[in-house]
């Protein structure tokens, strides 16, 4: 063989594991950031916001690195720059996560915003600057660069591509947020050790990559093996949150669903980091939710029930006899879950002969169905995240308004009027333009300081009980004191400025962002 041959077959080797290691580092920056996307959500209460801050830095980070990448490149080793700057990545993605759980705890919200820029800042200077210095390595016995960049970077956008799709399909939801972040790791050590094996005398580099993909075959294996162990810290990752570890946890396509055991309060749902319902409060709130619409509705022949996977609305509804119900519910994970552990709210209702159930987007349900119904209970979340504005909106109420009959009633939460006054006032004017008959009304509770109704119809007198209904808290003898609002929330009721909100204008959602915590309208005391 002659030394131009030797050369050339060199240079060849070395590229092509300068491209596995690219793949590997794309695979594990995507990973990354599809982890940590979900999780900032939690950290900064805002999807949007952490969508913004992830990808935001992300992209600065990227570019920073970049330019620094091709500096170092020109005045330093880039074989060993690459392999340090791999490990250092290695050890955020190990550790990260860790760190993001202390996030959670930092009182200020604009302080947990600037350490979560902080925290994510480094790796991604550091991932900006694997491109120029792998190009750097490649092209240190070749003239085209253009050729190589366009390789380094190809290389490395596949991978992030596998990363991205992977994440989702079968790393999150198999391996939890800690085994994901950890095989990132491992990948980005991979990286490294495959850059070291380029280096010493030909039969060790061979010995050093044989070695390599062992430690990566026993990595994953481990990982892959240890999904009990994952699982495990998975429960303790939000530790801080409650006081206690969760007693399940399960990712799905739509949210992050746990249920938290809460001394006296009893089992919590909680999804997305936030407090759906409580053992302790379901009767009180789910009562309210159901039982007012009831005494107005002299006969129900037919109910229709939106969200609630809990069943504690069910529950009500068949209490007093009400025989055809329709669940839509999106997340059959929240059922599933309800059905083991938040037994105390539905009390079997869950699985009742009497409840057909229908998985699926309620707003598409109310536009597919013919079907007519006496009364419709909406249970949702609050509306914290954008995607659930379009079920606040005037054109989701005026396709509950259609399935409806003519003396049929319209019940939904509306958020705590004490934390969201602005956003509870948004909900009844946005119902009140599709509904002529249209009442708010507002009960204590424990474990939200106060909860918000708003109850709608055509035709039906809303403060006059026409049957006897009873339960632990209502009852109809005292209905009509439920509508007497205090007088700071009946102002902001009756402001002119809150908007309606509709597909396009998603009002609620703004006033959810700038509520109690932050400059609600009820903070400002004269």
């Amino acid at each position: 063989m002659t030394r131009a041959t030797s050369i050339l077959k060199c240079t060849s080797s070395l590229t092509f594991l300068v491209l596995i290691a690219m793949f590997a580092t794309g695979f594990s920056s995507l990973l990354y950031e599809v982890v940590l996307l979900f999780n900032m959500s939690i950290v900064l209460g805002m999807t949007e916001l952490a969508t913004s801050v992830v990808i935001g830095t992300f992209i600065v980070g990227l570019a920073i690195g970049s330019w620094f990448g091709g500096r170092i490149s020109s005045i330093a080793n880039a074989t060993t720059s690459f392999i340090i700057i791999e490990i250092i990545i290695a050890l955020f993605g190990f550790t990260s996560m860790f760190a993001v759980s202390h996030l959670i705890n930092v009182g200020l919200p604009f302080l947990r915003l600037i350490f979560s820029v902080l925290l994510l800042l480094l790796p991604t200077i550091l991932m900006g600057m694997e491109i120029p210095l792998a190009v750097h390595i490649i092209n240190k016995h070749q003239k085209n660069v253009g050729i190589d960049t366009g390789k380094v970077y190809s290389a490395d956008t596949l991978g992030g591509a596998f990363g991205a799709f992977l994440a989702g399909l079968i790393l999150v939801p198999v391996l939890g947020f800690f085994g994901a972040m950890a095989l990132g790791g491992i990948l980005n050590l991979f990286a490294a050790l495959l850059l070291l094996s380029t280096t010493g005398n030909p039969d060790s580099r061979k010995l050093f990559l044989i070695s390599t993909l062992l430690f990566l075959c026993a990595g994953i294996f481990i990982l892959f093996s240890s999904t009990a162990r994952l699982h495990d810290v998975q429960l303790g990752f939000f530790f801080r949150d409650y006081g206690v570890p969760p007693l399940e946890t399960a990712i799905t396509p739509y949210q992050r669903i746990e249920v938290v055991a809460r001394g006296p309060y009893g089992n919590s749902l909680v999804l997305n980091g936030e407090l759906q319902i409580t053992s302790h409060d379901s009767v009180a709130y789910h009562e309210y939710l159901v039982l007012p619409a009831l005494a107005v509705i002299p006969n129900v022949e037919s109910a229709l029930v939106i969200g609630a996977g809990d069943g504690g609305a069910l529950r009500q509804l068949l209490k007093y006899n009400v025989t055809t119900i329709d669940h839509v519910e999106l997340d059959p994970e929240v059922i599933n879950l309800s059905r083991m552990y938040m037994r105390d709210v539905h009390r079997g209702a869950l699985d009742d002969p009497h409840v057909q159930r229908i998985i699926a987007d309620g707003r598409r349900y109310l536009e597919d169905t013919n079907k007519t119904y006496d009364l419709i209970i909406v249970d949702l979340p609050d509306p914290i995240q954008i995607a659930l504005a379009p079920l606040y909106s005037a054109e989701f109420y005026a396709l509950i308004h259609k399935r409806l009959t003519s003396t049929g009633v319209f019940a939904t939460q509306a958020t705590s009027p004490l934390y969201y006054a602005e956003s509870f006032a948004s909900i009844y004017k946005t119902v009140h333009t599709v509904f002529p008959i249209t009442e708010s009304y507002i009960v204590p509770s424990s474990s939200f300081s106060s909860l918000g109704y708003v109850i709608a119809s055509e035709t039906t007198n809303l403060t006059v009980p026409l049957r006897n209904i009873s339960g632990e808290w209502y009852e109809s003898t005292s209905h009509a004191s439920l509508f007497s609002i205090p007088k700071k929330i009946r102002n902001v009721l009756n402001d002119e400025h809150i908007g309606i909100s509709t597909d396009n204008e998603p009002f609620v959602y703004t006033y959810h962002q700038s509520g109690y915590y932050a400059r609600g309208i009820l903070d400002d005391q004269q």
